[in-house]
């Protein structure tokens, strides 16, 4: 379920996969290589990185 909001998509990342690109990042690994690496687009994974740590948005999908 995507966070309670009707019409939204589930996250393409879970939880643990969202702190792992943070942490990623803030290595400074290159955000292409690294939505490459997840199989998301260089926009999603910038949306990601913008969006605040506790966001419910981004509630993961249950895999």
């Amino acid at each position: 379920m995507a966070a309670a909001l009707t019409g939204t998509k589930p996250a393409k990342l879970t939880l643990e996969q969202q702190q792992e690109l943070r942490r990623l990042a803030e290595t400074g690994e290159p955000v292409h290589e690294l939505a490459k690496a997840f199989g998301i687009s260089r926009a999603t994974a910038y949306r990601y990185l913008a969006a605040p740590v506790n966001n419910p948005v981004l509630e993961s999908r249950q895999p």
